[in-house]
């Protein structure tokens, strides 16, 4: 990192004023610092060009209307975009790694990433205070949301990941997410990841988590009013279960359960149906 940054400053040093540029190469020894983000700014350089890592403190209470994340990048360092002001963050499908507390206090309300199947992961803190977050969308195929990743921001319509295999603990404490689904792809799941989420109604859970100790640390520290929903995962047993009380479903649901039994994303929707049948 410390390289790149010297030889970025050194091939622009003609734009910079003098006094700047002495006082940031010397100091471009422990890395990228917000100082130098504000002189290249100011100097219309771009820190980022070809870079697969977008530095630590690289936006540091930034203030601009819409960051678009170049392609080449594949690591958000920590502190990377700090105390931001950005109305919208645009994350291309090279990005694979989120360190911890890369957004810390970010004021962002829309972070959009580009699903192509990449796998990520989203280290403890990421996204830890921002509280203007509106919406989210992560790619499929995250499989990892680290300890405290979204405490106290301002999700509150959010879907998990459907490949995810890691959910940290505390990582939606106190939150004001309203329902959620645990995929079934779900290996480990953190102490209390929901903990003081006083607007959590609603969590539809695998049938296969109601026996394992995943399941104590999923509802450790919920409120009183959230409501544990249980779906199946198994398609040969829902497609006995909607063959036998064919009758019992309307003709329409029925045909649209049987032609989407493999379709994972498709589970909530299904158990509803079948409830409203009475099974």
């Amino acid at each position: 990192m410390t390289e790149y940054i010297r030889k970025l400053l050194i091939d622009n040093k003609d734009l910079i004023d003098q006094g700047n540029f002495e006082e940031v190469y010397n100091r471009s020894r422990i890395g990228f610092r917000p100082e130098l983000t504000t002189i290249f700014k100011h100097c219309n350089i771009d820190p980022f060009t070809d870079a697969r890592k977008i530095f630590e403190y690289a936006y540091y209470e930034y203030e601009e209307d819409q960051i678009d994340v170049d392609s080449s990048v594949e690591y958000i360092d920590s502190n990377a975009f700090r105390s931001a002001h950005v109305d919208t963050i645009n994350l291309p499908a090279s990005v694979i790694t989120i360190n911890p507390r890369a957004f810390f206090d970010c004021k962002v309300s829309h972070v959009n990433f580009v699903d192509n199947g990449q796998q990520l992961r989203i280290l403890d803190d990421a996204f830890c205070k921002c509280k203007n977050l509106e919406t989210l969308n992560l790619p499929s195929n995250c499989k990892v949301i680290s300890d405290f990743a979204f405490e106290d921001s301002g999700l509150r319509n959010f879907n998990l990941p459907q490949n995810l295999e890691f959910l940290g603990a505390y990582a939606f404490q106190k939150t004001g997410l309203l329902e959620i689904t645990i995929p079934k792809t779900i290996q480990l799941i953190g102490n209390a990841p929901f903990r003081d989420c006083y607007s959590l109604r609603k969590i539809y859970c695998p049938e296969s988590l109601k026996t394992t100790t995943m399941f104590r640390s999923l509802i450790s520290g919920l409120n009183e009013y959230t409501v544990i929903e249980w779906y199946w995962t198994m398609n040969k047993q829902v497609s006995d279960v909607i063959i036998n009380n064919q009758d019992l479903i309307n003709n329409n649901e029925f045909q649209e359960l049987y032609s989407r039994l493999h379709d994972t994303s498709y589970s909530k929707e299904l158990t509803e149906i079948l409830l409203r049948a009475g099974i």
